[in-house]
């Protein structure tokens, strides 16, 4: 152990050096003082040059989340980092909800496809088994009062933090408008429009604005 962080969930900061590994090949952990969860971690290796696809590195990210006994998680985007990363923010599901609320982010390094960081701190903080209520209004109902020229593609329901620190179940409207693709969160329970994000697809991942 090398000390503790205070953040939002107080920590003993661990340092770990591979056994026969290469100079420098050295690991950062935060484990939860409290519950002794993995909340942070950190590969401090430079990665070289990419040798594995980003669809293969969302394999291994996936494969390591199960590993960690988390396995009903969806990949809901993606990020280069630089040439060297990819970052994967993953959310669990509850039954037909996926929880935005709870999410992990997973970085791998694309020179040996392995991963090389973990963010599962609101995950730790939040995640716990909830009585999400039935929502009170149909996809179809929550597609009304949208801008006409919004072309809804998929609809399903999630659960969303909110401004004041709370939770809300909204419908998540996928889109196209004029070219571009957006998301649209719309209250479930009382039809009140949420937050909208455009979704930008670019050659360095899967991006929301």
């Amino acid at each position: 152990m090398t000390g503790t962080t205070r953040g939002r969930i107080p920590s003993y900061r661990v340092e770990i050096t591979e056994r026969n590994g290469r100079n420098g090949d050295r690991f950062l952990v935060d484990v939860a003082r409290r519950g002794g969860e993995v909340v942070w971690m950190l590969d401090t290796r430079t990665p070289g040059p990419p040798a594995v696809s980003v669809a293969e590195a969302r394999r291994t990210a996936q494969a390591y989340l199960n590993r960690l006994g988390r396995p009903d998680m969806e990949a809901v985007s993606s990020e280069r980092q630089g040439r060297g990363t990819v970052l994967f923010t993953f959310a669990p599901r509850q039954e037909d909800v996926l929880l935005y609320t709870d999410m992990i982010k997973v970085t791998v390094a694309l020179d040996e496809g392995r991963v090389s960081g973990l963010n599962a701190i609101d995950y730790v903080m939040y995640h716990q088994p909830r009585e999400l209520p039935a929502p009170a209004i149909s996809a179809a109902a929550a597609c009304r009062g949208l801008n006409p020229d919004f072309v809804v593609r998929s609809a399903r329901l999630v659960l969303i933090p909110t401004t004041g620190g709370g939770e809300a179940l909204a419908w998540e409207l996928r889109g196209e408008r004029a070219g571009n693709q957006y998301l649209v969160y719309v209250n479930a329970e009382d039809g009140r429009r949420e937050n909208i994000l455009q979704v930008v697809e670019t050659a360095e991942g899967t991006l929301t604005i």
